[in-house]
């Protein structure tokens, strides 16, 4: 019998488990739950302390935003029907004002991923993780609140417990879980050697190889990791610009998050009240709302299966980027 981590799985990986997480690796777990010694040291990854100590105030946030009493470092019970597997830790317990407790998680982001929360609501992982929780409480409903680390905004999105969800869950989970105390299994089936998440993998040695994951130099050009951080305290002109450029940034993108969510709701409107040219009150022109196919290549897949053909057909030069 292989040696195997207490816990189960917890409720952050279980999309990655269902193929919902696009950065995860479900075999990565698998040596991670079997307890694979790895290939190479798992990186720091700061960001990841800084979330755990903004946690208090992002639950403060939320029991004051929702009027909710809320518990942290709260030992939950396991369901007894339940399987042994189904673990994790939520983040905090929430007591709603009819009194009925729910999971609370407490995440914080950065701007970017900020407005794809505001503009397309709460990313299917972080639903399954609720869920999941939900399955090991036996709560009907659960909370995830974020904080946007870069300004202090905050929101929070309340979701229902879905039985449908939950069956899903439990029979993902099984598979995975008999794979992983099964000594004569391989796991789940490999990511393509090209694939990103490879490259900075632990066990990327283990699972493919001789390929060691690096990624590929591109025309000896230093990684940002390696150029030295600057502060700024005489040169008045660039630190100026960069204030207000990092200010009509935020403006930016709170707009293009705004307009994506009004956007969305003005062509539903107009399809649904068969409307497909409007003019209204202050709207310079007429506004049209058409259906037309598109096409694509899907590029990732090509890189993927016809490596040659992919390599064929591309270009280098080099971009600027300010970020």
């Amino acid at each position: 019998m292989p040696t195997l981590t207490p816990d189960g799985i917890g409720g952050s990986e279980i999309a990655t488990i269902m193929g919902k997480n696009s950065y995860g690796c479900a075999r990565a777990l698998f040596y991670e739950k079997r307890k694979v010694e790895r290939d190479f040291p798992e990186e720091d990854k700061p960001l990841f302390e800084v979330g755990k100590e903004l946690e208090g105030l992002t639950c403060r946030r939320y029991a004051d935003k929702a009027g909710h009493i809320v518990v942290r470092n709260f030992s939950w019970p396991h369901k007894s029907d339940m399987p042994d597997w189904v673990g994790g830790h939520p983040d905090a317990r929430a007591l709603s004002r009819d009194s009925t407790y729910g999971v609370l998680e407490a995440k914080t982001a950065n701007s970017q991923v900020w407005w794809q929360f505001k503009g397309q609501g709460l990313p299917l992982r972080y639903i399954l993780q609720l869920q999941h929780y939900l399955a090991k409480t036996g709560c009907q409903w659960g909370a995830f609140a974020v904080l946007n680390r870069d300004s202090g905004e905050f929101r929070h999105f309340e979701v229902s417990r879905s039985e449908k969800i939950i069956a899903g869950i439990l029979v993902a989970g099984d598979a995975f879980w008999k794979m992983v105390k099964d000594p004569a299994s391989d796991g789940p089936n490999r990511l393509e050697a090209a694939d990103t998440r490879c490259s900075d993998c632990c066990w990327r040695q283990t699972c493919q190889g001789g390929y060691n994951g690096q990624k590929p130099e591109k025309n000896g050009l230093e990684t940002l990791s390696e150029r030295p951080v600057v502060q700024l305290q005489e040169d008045e002109e660039l630190a100026g610009k960069l204030f207000r450029w990092a200010k009509f940034k935020h403006i930016r993108d709170e707009a293009a998050a705004e307009l994506d969510v009004l956007a969305k709701d003005c062509k539903f409107l107009m399809k649904e009240k068969g409307y497909w040219k409007v003019t209204c009150p202050g709207v310079d022109g007429a506004v049209t709302y058409t259906e037309f196919l598109t096409e694509r290549v899907d590029w990732k897949r090509v890189r993927a299966e016809h490596p040659e053909l992919a390599l064929k057909y591309t270009s280098h030069k080099t971009a600027e980027r300010l970020g």
